[in-house]
């Protein structure tokens, strides 16, 4: 080996530094998925908790108050952001696939180097 094939190897990052970094980011994105699906629960949660206590408003009327209302609402509106972002998170993890599934044809019709 020469001096120069040292110095083009040390300029190419390896494929396991490329995985790691990967990994950071996907690790990353998932914790951060994971944080706000957390969040939406216990929101949820709670808005169905006061839904449920009793309410002199709502027994003497016969219908739901307007603060329960709006808790429904609410429940709704967490429920229907945790689905958007569930499916976002499967949309990404497609477009990741597809990508690596390029990225690993790409490396494969490279020569490789002596």
């Amino acid at each position: 080996m020469t001096s120069s094939d040292h110095t083009a190897h040390a300029t190419v990052p390896a494929l396991d530094d490329i995985a790691c970094d990967q990994h950071r980011d996907i690790t990353a994105t998932v914790q951060g998925q994971c944080q706000r699906l957390q969040a939406l629960e216990d929101a949820i949660a709670y808005r169905r908790a006061r839904v449920s206590a009793p309410c002199p408003d709502c027994t003497a009327s016969g219908q739901t108050c307007d603060d329960h209302a709006c808790d429904l609402n609410l429940i709704a509106a967490y429920q229907r952001t945790a689905i958007a972002v569930l499916n976002a998170s499967s949309q990404t993890d497609a477009i990741r696939g597809i990508t690596s599934s390029l990225r690993d044809e790409t490396q494969r019709a490279q020569p490789s180097l002596p």
